[in-house]
């Protein structure tokens, strides 16, 4: 359990190895660059997961499932129950609708009493991620100027239904210092049905799209020095369900700048909240893209949270970019978080693919972790 070891199975990943799966999502949503994700997944009810093993008043733990972030937990339901929610399978209806504490636990202890089938709801994990939107008039020339005229990002994440206690945010502003509203987090019970994009209406499902129904927003004022446009914004949405289970989902970083120089941010999020010390992701795009690089040249790449120390490999004639990463500290794992990394490319003209290939991963033991996560995801300029 120690650096060299993890050195060493680092420098074997140059040369290649198996392909196992993961996930990525999500680009800015702005007024001058309005690209919405087409996701084919659907909202899912399953009772394969025994609620007393997740569940009980004390302690909450969301069930995992590749692809897919947690719902809360359901009751099969008549179409006229409070919160019941269609779900249409080979050509059947059913409903479900949300278990609440109060259901869960009816008595003094903490354990979970409920007897009935409780049914987990899984989401498709795309619908909990983020955009972002400047405020209007910040270009290239007027953010020289924001310090005598504030700016503000307004940061958005979705729902797909109304069946949650509160949604949230965590952010950090230069990917170090936490946003706190009164010193408490960023919560709300608001939610919307769109949003304004270049003065034309959006819904969430425009914006996000799949099962996205409604837009959580927090908006991230006073922005007055102009050199935080480059720096990065860390953003992770989460719900709490009806049941109190909290639900993070995948992070973002998110640049000021993007938008007023036509750039996307691509993160790479892993899902599977798996112990890994090391590993490598090898992302394949359109042959149409280019990377967006500094005055000298250097990718604009930046290493995530799982795997702090990162290097890369972009092999622009390929089209392919090689990710390689390892924990910071030995024997720690950051298993809550999801961003791998991010890469910035120059806006593109048509609808894309960025495709993800995990290489082989890694504990401090050296010993192989599978990460079980595929999820290509499609871009879709409007």
């Amino acid at each position: 359990m120690n650096k060299r070891d993890i050195m060493s199975f680092i420098k074997k990943l140059t040369a290649g190895a198996l392909v196992f799966g993961m996930t990525a999502t999500g680009i800015l949503v702005c007024p001058k660059q309005a690209e919405a994700a087409v996701a084919e997944d659907k909202v899912i009810y399953e009772d394969s997961y025994d609620i007393t093993t997740y569940w009980n008043a004390d302690s909450k733990t969301a069930p995992v499932k590749a692809g897919y972030v947690f719902g809360g937990w359901f009751k099969v339901a008549a179409a006229s129950d409070e919160g019941a929610e269609a779900y249409v399978n080979g050509g059947a209806t059913s409903y479900y609708a949300p278990l609440k504490s109060t259901e869960l636990n009816t008595d003094e202890d903490a354990d979970c009493d409920y007897t009935g089938t409780a049914y987990a709801k899984f989401v498709p994990a795309q619908v909990l991620s983020v955009k972002a939107q400047n405020s209007a008039g910040i270009n290239e020339n007027t953010i020289q100027n924001i310090s005598e005229s504030p700016m503000y990002v307004r940061v958005m994440s979705s729902l797909d239904s109304t069946n949650y206690q509160k949604v949230g945010f965590e952010i950090e502003l230069a990917n170090s210092v936490p946003v706190l509203n009164n010193n408490n987090p960023l919560e709300t019970t608001q939610v919307y049905t769109g949003a304004m994009v270049n003065n034309v209406s959006k819904t969430a499902n425009e914006i996000f799209g799949g099962e996205s129904e409604y837009l959580s927003v927090w908006k991230l004022s006073k922005i007055d020095t102009p050199s935080n446009a480059s720096k990065i914004i860390y953003v992770r949405p989460y719900w709490y369900t009806m049941d109190g289970t909290k639900v993070e989902g995948l992070a973002k970083y998110v640049h000021i700048e993007d938008e007023y120089m036509d750039y996307i941010s691509v993160p790479v999020n892993l899902l599977d909240g798996k112990q890994v010390a090391a590993g490598a992701v090898n992302m394949t795009y359109d042959n149409t893209l280019e990377l967006v690089t500094d005055d000298e040249g250097n990718v604009l790449f930046e290493a995530g949270r799982v795997l702090p120390e990162m290097s890369f490999s972009p092999d622009t004639a390929n089209k392919t970019i090689k990710m390689i990463g390892n924990a910071a500290t030995a024997g720690k794992y950051n298993t809550e978080e999801t961003i791998y990394a991010n890469i910035r490319f120059k806006k593109p003209k048509a609808d894309t693919t960025f495709s993800m290939k995990m290489l082989q991963f890694c504990d401090w033991d050296t010993t192989k972790v599978t990460i079980t996560n595929t999820w290509d995801v499609k871009y879709e300029v409007q």
